[in-house]
């Protein structure tokens, strides 16, 4: 059943809280009729009709969709969509809000300028036989307009001062008890207790697997007793080494001056500027700045130790597309969450940016 300019226009009415940036409708492998085909969607109030059910997006939860897609549906679905320039594929829950138990997704988003139709609309038939072939009767696909827009930028020379806090925020500083170095990524909750969430390469080796275990087995595996830092000592021993040199050479700059000083009141060289005194100033400012920074990072060192690494993926290719998963968990040690943890960037982080749906 082809679906009504009218219901690709509004199917997502609702879904972004804002009218005129609601995704468009592209295909659909669904039949069912659009509960609003004879709505307008306008003069709702005073006297129009009813104001439309809005769509919601939700987590997948339990559905078993989710550990299919994972293990061995990924590489199908995206074959599927070979044809098409997509942004993104998410699994998801999609439908009205009055709706408490809404269907699970595959959801294609696709730039309106590479949308073609018909393609888009083969290519969304073909997920839905897959996931009929697979048992997923329930599961449907759809294709919408948007675009994908990082949420994150940053310059690779810029450095990001060190947070010395007890909760810091994500992007800090973290890493192992050697030299790796890296950035918190997250913040995670689980029956519980509080997790945060890295890149594996930064706390352990990236070749550490489950011996013997088969090229499909992306399980994880359990790792005890690898200490997690926050700073990582790489940065602090930087920012230690910054400090120290900084301190010294602002301490050579004043001392320096004592003996100009000292020779201009004996008449041995002329009178010292106020313009020159000025900045003597601003330079014991200065220090006293750096020997606070420094006291401050001598008194955490103590506090660095963060958590333990917890849950690691294997470290075998993934046979279809030749990568490997570079994700780690580990538990936060209780003593270094005085408040609770929030997925809040730090002010002092990289620029943010819109992201747009």
């Amino acid at each position: 059943m082809s679906t009504s300019a009218h219901a690709k226009k509004h199917w997502y009415f609702g879904l972004t809280g804002d009218g005129e940036s609601d995704p468009v409708l592209i295909a659909r492998s669904s039949t069912e009729l659009y509960r609003y085909e004879d709505h307008d969607f306008k003069f709702w109030f005073p006297n129009g009709p009813i104001i439309p059910e809005y769509k919601v997006i939700s987590a997948i939860g339990s559905h078993p969709i989710l550990a299919a897609y994972n293990k061995h549906l990924r590489p199908k679905v995206r074959e599927a969509l070979a044809s098409v320039p997509w942004q993104t594929i998410d699994i998801v829950r999609l439908g009205f809000a009055d709706n408490e138990d809404n269907p699970p997704v595959v959801l294609v988003t696709i730039k309106e300028e590479n949308a073609e139709e018909n393609i888009v609309q083969a290519a969304v038939d073909r997920i839905w036989n897959i996931m009929v072939e697979n048992g997923f009767l329930d599961v449907h696909a759809e294709a919408k307009t948007g675009m994908l827009f990082p949420q994150l930028t940053y310059d690779v020379d810029r450095v990001i001062p060190l947070e010395f806090k007890q909760t810091p925020k994500v992007g800090c500083s973290i890493g192992n008890a050697c030299i790796g170095a890296g950035t918190l990524c997250l913040y995670l909750k689980i029956r519980g207790e509080m997790y945060g969430l890295t890149c594996k390469h930064v706390l352990l080796p990236m070749d550490l697997t489950t011996p013997g275990a088969p090229v499909s087995n992306h399980s994880t595996i359990a790792v005890d007793g690898a200490m997690v830092l926050q700073p990582a000592r790489e940065d602090v021993e930087k920012e230690d080494e910054y400090l120290t040199e900084r301190i010294s050479c602002c301490q050579s700059w004043l001392d320096d001056f004592i003996v100009e000083e000292r020779n201009a009141k004996m008449g041995s060289i002329p009178a010292i500027r106020q313009a020159r005194r000025n900045r003597v100033q601003a330079n014991r400012e200065w220090l006293d700045e750096l020997k606070d920074k420094k006291a401050h990072l001598d008194s955490f060192k103590p506090f660095m130790p963060f958590g333990s690494v917890h849950t690691v993926p294997g470290s075998l290719k993934n046979p279809a597309h030749g990568c490997v998963r570079d994700w780690i968990l580990f538990k936060l040690f209780e003593d270094r969450s005085r408040d609770p943890p929030r997925n809040v960037v730090s002010d002092d982080s990289p620029e943010l940016t819109t992201i747009a749906s």
